[in-house]
């Protein structure tokens, strides 16, 4: 077998590769000299100087590449290549979009939800809290006698508090910026 002489096609074959590929190894030199018989597209390959030269002159991911595919294999390298660069690309490009989202509002920081939630908490709390002397005095001043006249007089003054806060919150909203979007705001001089 050291002294077989095949076709381009063939070599292919052997190689595992695409016929344009041993093509493309002549070309760059990567077959050349005694592992070439005979000139032009009829030239033949002798295959184990071929396979000696390319052991030699193909980098260790051609090596590796070139080992794992198989004849017919319609999966070359250049492919995968093309196919791992689309998916790189796919990658980026959710990527931006995601990006935009965020910038857009559509997406929000998890840390961002989880501060602002605490804060509502806060707040919450404070308005509790805040409640509970006028609550109290509501109390006394009712001589509330039984369990009904001291939650009536609990009840009263905290939708008094509850609508003490409320005011207080829309006022606060008031102030903050109304949201514009985006496709608004590009479409303003």
């Amino acid at each position: 077998m050291t002294d077989e002489i095949v076709s381009k096609s063939a070599f292919a074959g052997i190689a595992g590769v695409s016929k344009p590929r041993v093509s493309q190894w002549i070309a760059d030199g990567k077959i050349n000299g005694d592992a070439i018989v005979g000139h032009g597209h009829r030239a033949r390959i002798r295959v184990a100087v071929a396979q000696e030269q390319l052991g030699l002159r193909l980098n260790i991911l051609q090596r590796i590449a070139h080992s794992t595919t198989s004849p017919g294999d319609e999966n070359t390298v250049d492919e995968r290549i093309k196919a791992e660069r689309l998916a790189q690309l796919q990658h980026g490009n959710a990527r931006a979009a995601e990006e935009a989202a965020l910038r857009a509002g559509i997406y929000v920081r998890a840390d961002d939800v989880k501060q602002q939630f605490g804060a509502v908490a806060s707040r919450l709390m404070t308005s509790f809290e805040s409640a509970f002397l006028p609550m109290a005095n509501a109390i006394v001043a009712a001589k509330a006698q039984t369990p009904t006249d001291v939650l009536r007089a609990m009840r009263a003054a905290w939708l008094e508090a509850r609508a003490h806060a409320a005011k207080a919150q829309g006022e606060a909203a008031l102030q903050i910026p109304p949201m514009v979007e985006i496709d608004d705001a590009l479409s303003q001089p």
